[in-house]
């Protein structure tokens, strides 16, 4: 359930369950998705929001902060900065 909702591409819910169980015949309906998502503490997607932040703590920071590329993308930062310092020196 959780890898359906973190992978919808906002289509309608019958066609986001078409497209991740592969256009099975026996695929659940609309109401049965609704009906199931609704047993979902909120806190467990807060819950699962921290766990997620949890696995990159060790990852350099960029002023402060951890930036991820979420569209599979590459994140390059220069080093501009690091080079200001050294010709201070």
């Amino acid at each position: 359930m959780f890898g359906l909702l973190l992978n919808m591409n906002g289509n309608s819910i019958y066609k986001e369950l078409l497209d991740y169980c592969g256009y099975t015949p026996n695929i659940a309906t609309s109401s049965t998705f609704v009906q199931q998502r609704d047993k979902i503490l909120p806190f467990a997607f807060e819950f699962l929001f921290h766990e997620f932040n949890e696995s990159f703590k060790q990852h350099k920071t960029y002023k402060g902060y951890r930036l991820l590329a979420v569209d599979g993308s590459d994140l390059n930062i220069s080093n501009l900065e690091e080079k200001k310092m050294s010709i201070k020196h």
